[in-house]
């Protein structure tokens, strides 16, 4: 029994080691493409579809928001028009 205990004890130290020892993070799995980043015209785009799908639809209707989305589209950056003209 004298050598049983430590033994134990021996076993019980080895396993808490084992556990809490920090393991070396797997790699992850490389990807078939490199994600490049995205260039302005693409973010401006994929904003411009976030803004659309955002847009509300109930107070006046489909038709007239999707006119309002096409006259948004048509007009340049920057540049306001006062429908004179």
């Amino acid at each position: 029994m004298g050598t049983v205990v430590p033994l134990i004890a021996l076993a019980v130290i080895a396993f808490v080691l084992f556990v809490a020892w920090p393991r070396k993070p797997k790699q992850p799995m490389p990807a078939d493409e490199p994600e490049r980043p995205m260039t302005g015209e693409e973010i401006v785009r994929a904003n411009g579809l976030i803004l659309r799908d955002q847009l509300s639809h109930a107070p006046f209707g489909e038709l007239l928001a999707r006119r309002l989305w096409h006259r948004l589209q048509a007009g340049a950056p920057g540049v306001r028009r006062t429908g004179h003209g």
